[in-house]
Protein backbone atom coordinates (compact mmCIF):
# COMPACT_ATOMS: atom_id res chain seq x y z
CA UNK A 1 0.00 0.00 0.00
CA UNK A 2 1.36 3.68 -0.95
CA UNK A 3 0.95 5.95 1.94
CA UNK A 4 1.41 9.65 0.50
CA UNK A 5 1.70 12.43 3.04
CA UNK A 6 -1.33 13.92 4.07
CA UNK A 7 -0.73 17.34 2.38
CA UNK A 8 -0.63 16.03 -1.08
CA UNK A 9 -2.95 13.36 -0.44
CA UNK A 10 -5.43 15.89 0.52
CA UNK A 11 -5.24 18.32 -2.46
CA UNK A 12 -4.96 15.56 -4.76
CA UNK A 13 -8.20 13.90 -3.24
CA UNK A 14 -9.54 17.31 -3.25
CA UNK A 15 -8.41 18.26 -6.59
CA UNK A 16 -9.92 15.11 -8.25
CA UNK A 17 -13.81 15.58 -7.55
CA UNK A 18 -13.39 20.26 -7.94
CA UNK A 19 -14.48 21.79 -11.28
CA UNK A 20 -10.37 22.85 -11.32
CA UNK A 21 -9.23 19.08 -11.54
CA UNK A 22 -7.06 20.06 -14.62
CA UNK A 23 -4.57 21.53 -12.49
CA UNK A 24 -2.94 18.60 -12.65
CA UNK A 25 -2.37 18.88 -16.23
CA UNK A 26 -1.66 22.13 -16.56
CA UNK A 27 0.96 21.33 -14.15
CA UNK A 28 2.08 17.73 -15.94
CA UNK A 29 2.13 20.15 -19.42
CA UNK A 30 4.40 22.52 -17.70
CA UNK A 31 7.17 20.08 -16.25
CA UNK A 32 7.14 17.63 -19.35
CA UNK A 33 7.63 21.02 -21.67
CA UNK A 34 4.76 20.05 -24.02
CA UNK A 35 3.65 23.60 -24.07
CA UNK A 36 2.77 25.11 -27.22
CA UNK A 37 5.32 26.63 -28.54
CA UNK A 38 7.52 24.04 -26.94
CA UNK A 39 11.00 24.76 -24.88
CA UNK A 40 14.26 26.03 -27.01
CA UNK A 41 16.50 22.77 -28.04
CA UNK A 42 18.76 22.20 -25.65
CA UNK A 43 17.25 24.00 -22.39
CA UNK A 44 15.07 21.08 -20.66
CA UNK A 45 12.01 22.06 -18.38
CA UNK A 46 13.18 23.88 -15.17
CA UNK A 47 9.90 23.56 -13.57
CA UNK A 48 10.85 20.88 -10.92
CA UNK A 49 7.34 20.45 -9.47
CA UNK A 50 7.00 16.76 -8.82
CA UNK A 51 8.17 13.24 -7.42
CA UNK A 52 11.00 11.43 -9.47
CA UNK A 53 14.69 10.05 -10.23
CA UNK A 54 16.59 11.09 -6.85
CA UNK A 55 18.33 13.81 -7.96
CA UNK A 56 21.47 12.65 -6.53
CA UNK A 57 22.00 10.55 -9.44
CA UNK A 58 21.52 13.14 -11.87
CA UNK A 59 25.16 14.01 -14.07
CA UNK A 60 25.28 17.31 -12.68
CA UNK A 61 23.23 17.34 -9.37
CA UNK A 62 21.57 20.25 -8.13
CA UNK A 63 24.38 22.50 -9.03
CA UNK A 64 23.65 21.95 -12.66
CA UNK A 65 19.83 22.62 -12.10
CA UNK A 66 19.69 25.05 -14.87
CA UNK A 67 20.97 23.27 -17.92
CA UNK A 68 21.42 19.81 -16.07
CA UNK A 69 19.49 16.27 -16.57
CA UNK A 70 17.81 16.85 -12.95
CA UNK A 71 14.72 19.06 -14.60
CA UNK A 72 14.35 16.65 -17.37
CA UNK A 73 14.28 13.11 -14.69
CA UNK A 74 11.81 15.20 -13.07
CA UNK A 75 9.63 16.44 -15.78
CA UNK A 76 9.31 12.85 -17.24
CA UNK A 77 8.15 11.42 -13.64
CA UNK A 78 5.03 13.60 -14.33
CA UNK A 79 4.05 11.30 -17.39
CA UNK A 80 3.78 8.44 -14.56
CA UNK A 81 0.79 7.24 -12.99
CA UNK A 82 -1.46 8.60 -10.24
CA UNK A 83 -1.50 11.89 -11.78
CA UNK A 84 1.81 11.92 -13.34
CA UNK A 85 3.65 11.21 -9.49
CA UNK A 86 5.26 8.24 -8.79
CA UNK A 87 3.82 7.84 -5.63
CA UNK A 88 6.00 5.42 -4.07
CA UNK A 89 8.95 7.57 -4.25
CA UNK A 90 7.94 10.65 -2.60
CA UNK A 91 10.78 13.43 -3.52
CA UNK A 92 9.72 15.71 -5.35
CA UNK A 93 9.72 19.63 -5.40
CA UNK A 94 6.46 20.70 -5.07
CA UNK A 95 2.76 18.92 -4.81
CA UNK A 96 1.94 20.75 -8.13
CA UNK A 97 3.21 23.93 -8.72
CA UNK A 98 5.49 25.37 -6.14
CA UNK A 99 5.29 26.47 -2.12
CA UNK A 100 2.65 29.44 -2.25
CA UNK A 101 0.41 27.80 -4.99
CA UNK A 102 0.46 24.62 -2.78
CA UNK A 103 -0.61 26.40 0.20
CA UNK A 104 -3.71 27.48 -1.70
CA UNK A 105 -4.84 24.62 -2.90
CA UNK A 106 -4.52 22.80 0.66
CA UNK A 107 -6.28 25.52 1.93
CA UNK A 108 -9.23 24.89 -0.64
CA UNK A 109 -8.72 21.34 0.05
CA UNK A 110 -8.90 21.95 4.09
CA UNK A 111 -12.20 24.09 3.87
CA UNK A 112 -13.98 23.22 0.67
CA UNK A 113 -16.82 25.71 -0.78
CA UNK A 114 -19.98 25.54 0.28
CA UNK A 115 -22.90 25.78 -2.80
CA UNK A 116 -23.27 29.80 -3.55
CA UNK A 117 -19.71 30.97 -2.32
CA UNK A 118 -17.25 32.58 -4.50
CA UNK A 119 -16.15 30.04 -7.79
CA UNK A 120 -14.15 32.68 -9.52
CA UNK A 121 -10.61 32.77 -8.40
CA UNK A 122 -8.89 35.71 -7.42
CA UNK A 123 -5.34 34.83 -9.25
CA UNK A 124 -2.26 36.72 -7.30
CA UNK A 125 1.17 36.37 -10.01
CA UNK A 126 4.27 37.25 -8.25
CA UNK A 127 8.20 36.11 -8.72
CA UNK A 128 10.02 35.68 -5.62
CA UNK A 129 10.42 32.37 -3.07
CA UNK A 130 13.20 30.75 -5.41
CA UNK A 131 12.89 27.59 -3.36
CA UNK A 132 15.95 25.93 -4.99
CA UNK A 133 18.54 27.89 -2.59
CA UNK A 134 20.31 25.35 -0.13
CA UNK A 135 18.48 22.37 -0.76
CA UNK A 136 21.29 19.78 -1.07
CA UNK A 137 20.47 18.66 2.23
CA UNK A 138 16.51 18.43 1.71
CA UNK A 139 16.14 16.68 -1.68
CA UNK A 140 17.40 12.96 -1.29
CA UNK A 141 15.44 9.84 -1.42
CA UNK A 142 12.27 8.97 0.61
CA UNK A 143 11.87 12.65 1.25
CA UNK A 144 8.14 14.56 0.03
CA UNK A 145 9.87 17.58 -0.06
CA UNK A 146 6.55 19.13 -1.32
CA UNK A 147 5.20 18.15 1.63
CA UNK A 148 7.69 18.98 4.10
CA UNK A 149 7.83 22.40 2.50
CA UNK A 150 4.06 23.01 3.32
CA UNK A 151 4.32 21.49 6.94
CA UNK A 152 6.79 24.16 7.36
CA UNK A 153 5.04 26.93 5.81
CA UNK A 154 4.62 29.20 9.13
CA UNK A 155 7.65 28.24 10.69
CA UNK A 156 9.60 30.37 9.23
CA UNK A 157 9.74 32.60 5.87
CA UNK A 158 11.21 35.16 3.83
CA UNK A 159 10.29 38.43 4.21
CA UNK A 160 8.51 38.81 0.76
CA UNK A 161 6.79 36.00 1.61
CA UNK A 162 5.40 36.87 5.32
CA UNK A 163 4.20 40.50 3.66
CA UNK A 164 2.50 39.30 1.11
CA UNK A 165 0.78 36.61 3.56
CA UNK A 166 0.00 39.65 6.22
CA UNK A 167 -1.88 41.61 3.69
CA UNK A 168 -3.94 38.52 2.20
CA UNK A 169 -5.05 38.21 5.97
CA UNK A 170 -5.61 41.64 6.81
CA UNK A 171 -7.79 41.40 2.87
CA UNK A 172 -10.10 38.89 5.24
CA UNK A 173 -11.51 41.83 7.21
CA UNK A 174 -9.37 41.52 10.37
CA UNK A 175 -7.62 44.66 12.08
CA UNK A 176 -5.74 42.87 14.30
CA UNK A 177 -2.10 42.94 13.10
CA UNK A 178 -1.16 39.71 11.79
CA UNK A 179 0.47 37.02 13.59
CA UNK A 180 1.03 34.29 11.09
CA UNK A 181 4.47 33.00 11.74
CA UNK A 182 7.03 31.91 13.93
CA UNK A 183 6.56 29.82 17.07
CA UNK A 184 4.50 32.12 19.00
CA UNK A 185 1.95 32.66 15.80
CA UNK A 186 -1.75 33.10 16.55
CA UNK A 187 -3.30 29.95 15.57
CA UNK A 188 -6.81 31.79 15.19
CA UNK A 189 -5.13 33.95 12.33
CA UNK A 190 -3.99 31.28 10.59
CA UNK A 191 -7.53 29.72 10.39
CA UNK A 192 -8.59 33.04 9.09
CA UNK A 193 -6.13 33.25 6.41
CA UNK A 194 -6.47 29.79 5.09
CA UNK A 195 -10.62 30.39 5.14
CA UNK A 196 -10.31 33.68 3.70
CA UNK A 197 -8.33 31.68 0.37
CA UNK A 198 -10.12 29.07 0.55
CA UNK A 199 -13.44 31.11 0.27
CA UNK A 200 -12.02 33.49 -1.99
CA UNK A 201 -10.21 30.73 -4.34
CA UNK A 202 -7.37 32.91 -3.92
CA UNK A 203 -4.52 31.36 -5.94
CA UNK A 204 -0.95 33.09 -5.77
CA UNK A 205 1.00 31.85 -8.96
CA UNK A 206 4.67 32.39 -8.54
CA UNK A 207 5.93 33.28 -12.19
CA UNK A 208 9.50 32.61 -11.01
CA UNK A 209 11.15 29.71 -11.61
CA UNK A 210 8.00 27.35 -12.04
CA UNK A 211 6.37 28.74 -15.60
CA UNK A 212 9.98 29.63 -16.41
CA UNK A 213 9.83 26.68 -18.78
CA UNK A 214 13.50 26.27 -20.84
CA UNK A 215 14.41 29.85 -22.17
CA UNK A 216 16.66 31.97 -20.50
CA UNK A 217 16.21 35.65 -19.74
CA UNK A 218 18.09 38.92 -18.55
CA UNK A 219 17.55 41.13 -16.44
CA UNK A 220 18.53 42.91 -13.22
CA UNK A 221 20.04 40.05 -11.23
CA UNK A 222 16.83 37.65 -12.60
CA UNK A 223 14.40 39.66 -10.35
CA UNK A 224 12.68 42.04 -13.60
CA UNK A 225 13.06 39.31 -16.92
CA UNK A 226 11.00 39.88 -19.76
CA UNK A 227 8.68 37.26 -19.10
CA UNK A 228 6.42 37.64 -22.07
CA UNK A 229 9.43 37.30 -24.05
CA UNK A 230 9.53 33.57 -23.42
CA UNK A 231 6.93 31.81 -25.58
CA UNK A 232 6.51 28.07 -23.10
CA UNK A 233 5.30 30.82 -20.33
CA UNK A 234 2.55 32.39 -21.99
CA UNK A 235 1.48 29.37 -23.65
CA UNK A 236 1.28 27.46 -20.41
CA UNK A 237 -0.28 30.82 -18.30
CA UNK A 238 -3.15 30.97 -20.95
CA UNK A 239 -4.10 26.87 -20.41
CA UNK A 240 -4.31 28.12 -16.48
CA UNK A 241 -6.51 31.28 -17.21
CA UNK A 242 -8.85 29.31 -19.23
CA UNK A 243 -9.09 27.02 -16.80
CA UNK A 244 -10.02 29.11 -13.58
CA UNK A 245 -11.48 31.88 -15.35
CA UNK A 246 -10.57 34.34 -12.17
CA UNK A 247 -12.67 37.43 -11.77
CA UNK A 248 -9.44 38.84 -10.43
CA UNK A 249 -6.02 39.07 -11.31
CA UNK A 250 -3.62 41.05 -9.02
CA UNK A 251 0.46 41.09 -10.39
CA UNK A 252 3.10 41.82 -8.18
CA UNK A 253 6.30 43.69 -9.40
CA UNK A 254 8.00 45.45 -11.89
CA UNK A 255 7.73 42.56 -14.64
CA UNK A 256 3.84 43.23 -15.00
CA UNK A 257 3.85 46.79 -16.14
CA UNK A 258 5.41 48.66 -18.81
CA UNK A 259 5.98 52.69 -17.88
CA UNK A 260 5.52 53.32 -21.38
CA UNK A 261 2.28 52.10 -22.47
CA UNK A 262 -0.84 53.42 -21.91
CA UNK A 263 -2.25 51.46 -18.71
CA UNK A 264 -1.18 50.20 -15.52
CA UNK A 265 -2.35 47.07 -17.19
CA UNK A 266 -1.47 47.27 -20.85
CA UNK A 267 1.52 44.84 -20.48
CA UNK A 268 -0.54 42.09 -18.92
CA UNK A 269 -3.46 42.39 -21.44
CA UNK A 270 -1.39 42.90 -24.36
CA UNK A 271 1.50 40.47 -24.23
CA UNK A 272 0.37 37.77 -21.39
CA UNK A 273 -3.98 37.26 -21.05
CA UNK A 274 -5.49 35.57 -23.68
CA UNK A 275 -7.54 37.67 -26.14
CA UNK A 276 -11.00 36.93 -24.32
CA UNK A 277 -10.15 37.22 -20.81
CA UNK A 278 -12.54 39.53 -19.24
CA UNK A 279 -10.68 39.55 -15.16
CA UNK A 280 -9.85 42.63 -13.57
CA UNK A 281 -6.44 43.23 -13.47
CA UNK A 282 -4.37 45.45 -11.10
CA UNK A 283 -0.44 45.90 -10.53
CA UNK A 284 1.02 46.65 -7.74
CA UNK A 285 4.71 47.18 -6.25
CA UNK A 286 6.34 43.94 -4.89
CA UNK A 287 5.62 43.17 -1.38
CA UNK A 288 9.10 43.07 -1.02
CA UNK A 289 11.23 43.71 3.00
CA UNK A 290 12.30 47.05 2.10
CA UNK A 291 9.96 49.96 1.89
CA UNK A 292 12.30 51.38 -0.84
CA UNK A 293 10.92 49.09 -3.08
CA UNK A 294 7.45 51.23 -2.87
CA UNK A 295 5.31 48.14 -1.14
CA UNK A 296 4.36 50.84 1.74
CA UNK A 297 4.29 53.67 0.08
CA UNK A 298 2.37 56.19 -2.03
CA UNK A 299 3.16 55.25 -6.38
CA UNK A 300 3.49 58.05 -8.57
CA UNK A 301 1.54 57.58 -11.92
CA UNK A 302 4.32 57.27 -14.35
CA UNK A 303 3.50 60.31 -17.28
CA UNK A 304 2.17 57.60 -19.46
CA UNK A 305 -0.48 56.68 -16.76
CA UNK A 306 -1.92 59.96 -15.99
CA UNK A 307 -1.01 62.56 -13.60
CA UNK A 308 -0.78 62.62 -9.55
CA UNK A 309 -0.77 59.35 -7.26
CA UNK A 310 -2.31 56.20 -7.56
CA UNK A 311 -5.18 55.03 -5.93
CA UNK A 312 -5.39 58.20 -4.12
CA UNK A 313 -1.98 57.89 -2.49
CA UNK A 314 -2.66 55.06 -0.92
CA UNK A 315 0.31 52.65 -0.71
CA UNK A 316 0.28 49.76 -3.03
CA UNK A 317 0.18 47.79 0.57
CA UNK A 318 -3.25 48.92 0.90
CA UNK A 319 -4.61 49.15 -2.97
CA UNK A 320 -3.89 45.21 -2.77
CA UNK A 321 -5.75 44.55 0.30
CA UNK A 322 -8.85 46.42 -1.26
CA UNK A 323 -8.41 44.82 -4.91
CA UNK A 324 -8.34 41.31 -3.05
CA UNK A 325 -10.97 41.75 0.03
Amino acid sequence: MNILPPYRQQVWAYLSVSPFAGLAAVAKDIALGTTSPPPLPGFPPLNLLVNGTDPNTASKGLAGITQGTLAAALAQAKGSANHGFQATHPHGLAILFGTWSDFCLWCWAKHPVHAGATIEPTIILAKDHDSFAGLNPVIAPGIDWGAADLAQFYISQDPSTVNLFDAIFRASGHSASPNLFGPKANAAHQAALEQFIASKRVFIYNMWPWLRSGTPTTGNANVHDPLHKVPAIISSFHSLIRLLMPSKIACLGGWSWDTTLPGPDALMRRSFLPPNATSAVEVFRHPSAYARHGWTRPWKNPAAWGTGFRWARRSSEQAFIDFVS
